[in-house]
């Protein structure tokens, strides 16, 4: 956290190394946090040319171990997050979801996280490890202030709404169909029975309507899923919603990617989880960024490019972000996980969607795997399969980018070959590395396309036919499995989820199935529903559920990281959980206090949680 203007010189430099408790690493020195005001005192008192150059005070405000070293002024929800102390809340013991699905531990750890920070985080764990249960079981949190606003890519609204009828208790959500609002176009009207209201980025940007509740409220709990689709200040998306999460109480930011590139990109999600205190955009990329000079035409364009500081950013990013690998937790998680992907939007192109519901309303609501083979219910149900197959299709494609551009490698099935040749399309369009093999794929080129797919990361998608590559082919080489399309045989399905799952596999395998609602996808999961349950009860013993269960043990989740100062800046410090030293006999002007509302008098208004005071009243932060 401290660096020096100019190299210290060798005599000063040796007698650092001889204080108590210094480490070196390369050129660097490394002190306990505890120890930085007995450093500084110092280097302040050391004689020669190098200016002690002390970080701003947000920054120290900002790291647990250093927080008594900054001053900054703050609402009390900030407060909150940069004390990680609100009264001790927990999440209760045995939360799960509505099925019984527990919330494994690692999950817990980084709501519990989330809890003593006043429900303000960056969830950015990798894709696969449950962020949006983690996010609704942390809004469950604070009924009070629901309604619940979920800002989401626009593929991923229906997913949103299954999710939060599975993990959000029925005392928020007794009745989803009624309490679960999904807005699907500007002229929608928002209901003043919803609990919870999901709204794309598009359309809450485009629309100032759905940036309040139905009774004209701010919202005062907000979940962005994707947040980095907030990286650029400047767009509409990011103006719409920076106020919006700045001001609720609550704010849970996902993304498995909070930076893809720069620096720069990490500001509008920690300004939105910890507004007032940060500088501004030009002055946080000053520090973390470097600058370069571009010149277009006659004009000279700046712009802020890569990373510097990178540990004293992290050290700042520590204090709102939860990220964990699949790696890390690997012992808690099955080894197969499946998950119903609802897609909310049907094209009706050529009237395919009027077809297929007419159809559907004759064929019935058939349940059984008889029904959906031989005679004519068979043909009348291959005939909705390819029916629905072509009404889902761009929703799917929609869905298959959005997992393209997160850089996520999967298996991709799908029958029907006017299905597979729009999905063909659409990974070509994003230029993604992809093969394909279907039927009329000659046999000896399939091992050659195999090969290619394990032996090259630059093929990101396998697209395959469930008929064709459902048995034989090994490609474990990725733990992503998307169903573009559903077949009429379960056990074919199980069978082409195993080109994923095989011996060999090191990772939990994710299972998506893409599910149109009110078609025969919905009685084929449920098929597959029961089978999981009928052979869990014959080869386990016990019932088996489709989904995550909390197996294995407790895995580690570390925010301590070692300390470092001296000629640069060196590591973050050690977590918050770690014993700390008062400032001591330093007169600092960087003492840290953070400035809470007044309590209210007797008779007087109440300006709510997050009022400011025009004196401030400073606590003891030890």
């Amino acid at each position: 956290m401290l660096r020096t203007s100019k190299k210290l010189p060798g005599k000063a430099y040796a007698a650092l190394r001889q204080w108590p408790g210094a480490k070196t690493q390369t050129k660097r020195l490394h002190f306990e946090s505890s120890s930085y005001k007995a450093v500084l005192q110092r280097l302040l008192d050391l004689q020669g040319p190098a200016k002690v150059q002390l970080p701003p005070h947000w920054v120290l405000a900002s790291v647990p171990n250093f927080r008594n070293f900054g001053r900054v002024h703050v609402r009390k929800k900030v407060a909150h997050v940069l004390l990680a102390d609100v009264m001790g809340k927990a999440l209760p013991e045995g939360a799960a979801s509505r099925e019984g699905h527990q919330v494994l531990p690692y999950q817990r750890e980084a709501v519990n996280f989330a809890l003593r920070r006043g429900g303000r985080v960056l969830l950015a764990d990798e894709m696969g490890l449950g962020k949006t249960a983690q996010a609704l079981t942390l809004c469950s949190q604070f009924p009070s202030d629901f309604p619940l606003l979920v800002v989401c890519p626009s593929s991923l609204r229906g997913n949103w709404r299954e999710e939060a009828s599975r993990w959000l208790p029925s005392s928020i959500v007794s009745n989803p169909d009624r309490h679960i609002q999904v807005v699907l176009k500007g002229s929608d009207k928002l209901r003043r029975e919803a609990r919870v209201v999901i709204v794309s980025y598009d359309l809450i940007a485009q629309q100032e309507a759905f940036q309040q509740s139905a009774h004209g409220k701010k919202y005062r709990v907000v979940i962005c899923d994707e947040a980095h689709f907030l990286k650029t200040p400047s767009s509409q998306r990011s103006k719409a919603l920076r106020p919006i999460l700045q001001e609720t109480r609550r704010c849970a930011l996902l993304t498995g990617t909070p930076a893809l590139a720069k620096a720069s990109e990490l500001y509008p999600l920690l300004d939105c989880l910890l507004p007032g205190v940060l500088p501004s955009h030009n002055e946080f990329c000053k520090r973390y960024c470097n600058e370069k000079t571009l010149r277009l035409g006659k004009r000279h364009v700046k712009q802020w490019e890569g990373c510097r500081l990178g540990d004293e950013l992290y050290a700042v990013l520590d204090a709102v972000m939860v990220r964990r690998f699949k790696k890390e937790v690997l012992s808690q998680l099955p080894a197969k996980r499946r998950q119903r992907v609802v897609l909310d939007r049907l094209s009706n192109e050529q009237g395919v969607l009027k077809e297929l519901r007419e159809k559907m309303s004759a064929f019935g609501c058939q349940r059984e795997e008889g029904d959906l083979q031989g005679g004519k219910s068979g043909a009348a149900a291959t005939e909705l399969f390819r029916l629905t197959g072509l009404a889902k299709v761009d929703a799917v494609a929609e869905y298959v980018q959005y997992l393209v551009e997160a850089e996520c490698r999967f298996l991709l099935f799908a029958h029907h070959h006017a299905v597979m040749d729009t999905l063909q399309q659409k990974l070509e369009k994003l230029k993604a590395g992809f093969i394909r093999i279907d039927g009329k794929t000659p046999s000896h080129q399939r091992e050659q396309l195999v090969n290619e797919f394990r032996s090259n990361p630059a093929k990101q998608v396998a697209l395959l036919s469930i008929t064709a590559c459902g048995q034989g082919l090994n490609l474990q080489v990725c733990s992503t499995v998307v169903f573009a399309e559903l077949h009429w045989t379960p056990g074919t399905l199980l069978q082409a989820e195993d080109r994923a799952h095989r011996m060999g596999q090191q990772e939990s395998v994710n299972v998506h199935y893409l599910i149109a609602k009110d078609t025969l996808d919905e009685s084929v999961y449920q098929m597959l529903e029961r089978k999981q349950h009928d052979v869990g009860v014959m080869v386990d013993g016990q019932a088996s559920k489709i989904g995550a269960e909390n197996v294995g043990s407790k895995g580690t989740f570390s925010k301590t990281r070692p300390v470092e100062t001296g000629e640069s800046a060196g590591n973050p410090p050690p977590g918050e959980d770690q014993p700390q030293e008062s400032a001591g006999s330093i007169e600092d002007p960087r003492q840290l206090r953070l400035f809470f509302p007044k309590p209210k008098e007797e008779g007087a208004e109440d300006a709510g949680e997050d009022s400011w005071v025009s004196e401030p009243v400073s606590i003891d932060v030890d």
